[in-house]
């Protein structure tokens, strides 16, 4: 995992943008200046991990009327999407990078899903053949959304998009195919593949939309295989799930996959336990080794997309939730949730032998 991780800051090197941050070299005990900037050039992934706050405020160029357009759509089929969830939506489709940000049972993967169903539509009314990656850190965290986007999908009646689900040839315990009107298929990353080869291909130049799905360390596999190397600039619309459970180093997998002029919408919560790393991070500088989301909150003053709505917690816990940091703003759905007793019989007495 270390050389990956190595082979990629390689690739992205040390552009104009790039700068360490005071606490980095305090964590190091180097002298700030020391390894300054050269002349490398930016990339989409250098431009997120220097660039963030001017990234987070461009504009993606998507038309107003499309952007609502879509929103709209994927409300009128009964799609649970709440104001909050529409406002994130609408945000991360006119912004090149977005955080998303809430707590247990409000909608992250929901809304995110939703976000790659109105970027598909988005693409279908400007006919751009767009190329769209669901990733996560986890294999069952990018199947569950990749799975709710075809279901959204199937709902809009959209067709004639070309899915891949990405995996490593030893990974065998999948979750199954979901049904779709859409051709949809399983590829292996391995070198001289056809299936590989041709997705590959697709990706190069591609014919219609490309909407695929990978864990995130696989994501190096794509570039090493297909390029030889460990950056390949091959999507257009990126979204990470579970971002706050991906570490920093890792989060530059699928970075490193961002094409020119990429839009990335990040879903996680930074409240929750950060991932587990192999090392004691800095102290007052653990976002430096902790999750690619607390990374660019920290480092860059992001601001965040709020979801408000809580469909499984009971009060006591949305109201925890708050006093440790989440927005004053969040409310549950339903009524608090209880825990009933149940009375079960006396059992049998044990049979006689």
């Amino acid at each position: 995992m270390a050389k990956r991780v190595k082979d990629c800051l390689c690739e992205i090197g040390r552009p104009s943008i790039a700068s360490a941050a005071p606490e980095t070299y305090a964590a190091l005990g180097h002298p700030p200046g020391q390894n300054p900037a050269r002349n490398d050039t930016v990339t989409p992934a250098a431009r997120v991990l220097w660039d963030a706050a001017a990234l987070a405020v461009e504009d993606t160029g998507l038309p107003t009327q499309s952007i609502g357009n879509a929103a709209q759509a994927v409300a009128d089929v009964d799609w649970p999407l709440n104001d909050s969830q529409r406002n994130a939506v609408t945000h991360c489709l006119s912004h090149r990078l977005s955080i998303v940000w809430g707590p247990p049972g409000t909608g992250k993967t929901t809304t995110a899903a939703s976000l790659v169903a109105a970027r598909v539509l988005a693409a279908l009314e400007l006919g751009q053949n767009t190329r769209i990656l669901v990733t996560a850190p986890t294999y069952t965290a990018w199947e569950k959304l990749f799975g709710e986007v075809l279901e959204l999908l199937e709902k809009l009646n959209i067709t004639g998009l070309s899915g891949y689900r990405i995996y490593a040839p030893t990974h065998v315990d999948r979750a199954p195919l979901p049904e779709s009107s859409n051709n949809v298929q399983d590829v292996e990353v391995r070198p001289h593949d056809a299936d590989f080869r041709t997705f590959w291909q697709e990706l190069k130049t591609p014919a219609t939309i490309v909407l695929a799905g990978a864990v995130a360390q696989q994501c190096y596999r794509i570039a090493h295989v297909g390029n030889d190397t460990a950056m390949a600039e091959l999507f257009d619309f990126m979204v990470i799930d579970e971002s706050s459970q991906l570490d920093v180093g890792r989060s530059l997998f699928p970075l490193c996959l961002l094409a020119a002029g990429a839009e990335l919408a990040l879903f996680g919560d930074h409240l929750q336990m950060p991932p587990v790393i192999a090392t004691q991070p800095p102290r007052g500088a653990e976002w430096l080794v902790g999750s690619v989301q607390s990374y660019l909150i920290r480092r860059h003053g992001l601001t965040l997309q709020n979801l408000l709505i809580n469909y499984r917690s009971a009060g006591a816990f949305v109201e925890f939730g708050k006093r440790i940091g989440s927005s004053q703003k969040n409310a549950r759905r339903t009524a608090d949730f209880c825990v009933s007793s149940v009375s079960h019989p006396p059992c049998p007495p044990p049979a006689t032998l």
